[in-house]
Parts: C-alpha cells; structure tokens; sequence
C-alpha cells in the first residue's frame, strides 16, 4: 500500500467535472491519498474576522 499526496496546484484545480481532463493520479485499491481543497470562493476572498 502506498500513500499519494496531490498537490493543490494549477495543474489539479479545475472548477469543474469533465471526462475530458485526464487524470492527475492513478491510485491501487488500499492506496492512500491526501490532498488540500480550496474553500467555495477558490480562497478569493479574505477570512471572515471573528468579532
């Protein structure tokens, strides 16, 4: 079993589904893998302040 780690990069964010991009990572059963997500606004916009 082996662990993956997908970078959060250009080249692995799309904004979209589509079966027309081509895989970033090819993965075994039991495999692992991490990787980091961007908020719902793509992190556009800054934090919230907590008051």
């Amino acid at each position: 079993m082996a662990t993956h780690t997908l970078p959060l990069e250009r080249a692995t964010l799309h904004g979209h589904f589509s079966r027309d991009l081509l895989p970033v990572l090819t993965i075994e059963s039991g495999d692992t893998v991490l990787f980091q997500t961007l908020d719902a606004g793509w992190n556009l916009e800054p934090p919230p302040l907590d008051p």
